[in-house]
């Protein structure tokens, strides 16, 4: 059910500021009657922007404009500050295929915008157990209707596989330290547990030194290589960029916004291949293989943020976009 505006917390949660949202709107060359689909709508930052340059080039009348998230409580957000006209549907991107099919869309003629990783009012909020600032359940689910949460990842995963996960998605180099740790203080329920857990084998490494030695807290990369494993991200992103090119008629492009480095190789290196021809590589592992088209890579280096951006917005600090367009 969709809450009315009223209805929100006045916490703020919900409170987002979209990143390179200026970039965002020249990459994807927003032109008239055209469909243009945000695969991670979230809050609706970048919806809006796109809407209202939609509505200023006169082209809000005659087109589709389309918000995917797999958050219904973002999207319920969403639907409080965008037109009426906005299409909004919830799902995992992964499945965008079958999301498209549910809405009639055969093809993408304007742009596809996909903003990675997880949000700043998920990171604020602790009932969903992203942030290890706050004490809260270890849940970190970006679709609160998916059954594997971070305390089954913590309590039942072996030490062998929990290890695997945080070297693997965190390039944690205490990964079996860590893992070790967890499994001896099972079982685990809160956030905060987890992160003093972490925090104790730094010190036993490094000694109350680390907090010089590392610039960023020592929670950070165990806390997001779970949370990978309990949205499956990387698996997810594969699926989406070799269906989401297969989709854009010619001259339509594609806007990613990645904010770690796996995200970022995995959308470089996909670009880079999505220039090959078919004839070349007709068994290519990224599902290209039926692609006649040849795509341009727009940003052969990524687009950052501007200075004056990440001073109004930290989490700007680590935002790389990358384009393509059909050709």
């Amino acid at each position: 059910m969709i809450k009315k505006p009223e209805q929100f917390p006045e916490n703020n949660y919900f409170i987002h500021k979209p990143v390179l949202i200026n970039e965002v709107i020249e990459y994807l060359n927003i032109r008239p009657k055209l469909t243009y689909l945000d695969l991670t709508c979230g809050l609706g930052g970048h919806l809006q922007a796109i809407s209202q340059k939609l509505s200023d080039c006169n082209g809000l009348t005659n087109h589709n404009l389309i918000g995917i998230d797999q958050d219904t409580q973002a999207l319920a957000y969403a639907k409080t500050r965008l037109p009426d006209n906005v299409i909004l549907k919830h799902g995992n991107f992964r499945y965008l295929n079958q999301l498209l099919n549910d809405l009639k869309i055969p093809q993408i003629d304007g742009g596809i915008l996909v903003d990675l990783g997880v949000s700043s009012y998920q990171l604020a909020n602790p009932d969903r157990g992203f942030s290890f600032e706050k004490s809260g359940p270890l849940d970190m689910r970006m679709d609160l209707n998916q059954s594997l949460t971070a305390q089954t990842i913590v309590n039942d995963y072996t030490e062998f596989n929990l290890a695997r996960i945080i070297y693997e998605y965190g390039e944690e180099i205490l990964s079996r330290a860590i893992a070790k740790a967890i499994v001896k203080a099972r079982p685990l329920y809160t956030t905060t547990d987890l992160a003093l857990i972490i925090q104790n084998c730094y010190l036993a490494k490094y000694g109350s030194g680390y907090r010089q030695k590392f610039k960023i807290n020592p929670a950070t990369k165990t806390f997001q290589a779970i949370r990978i494993e309990v949205n499956q991200e990387l698996i997810a992103i594969k699926e989406m960029l070799s269906t989401a090119i297969t989709l854009l008629a010619p001259k339509a492009r594609m806007v990613v916004i990645s904010f770690h480095g796996l995200e970022d190789i995995l959308v470089k290196h996909f670009f880079r291949q999505a220039k090959i021809h078919k004839n070349k590589y007709p068994n290519d592992n990224l599902k290209l293989a039926n692609q006649a088209a040849l795509f341009q890579n727009l940003t052969p280096k990524p687009i950052q943020s501007s200075q004056k951006e990440i001073l109004a917005n930290t989490r700007a600090r680590s935002a790389k976009l990358r384009a393509i367009e059909k050709i």
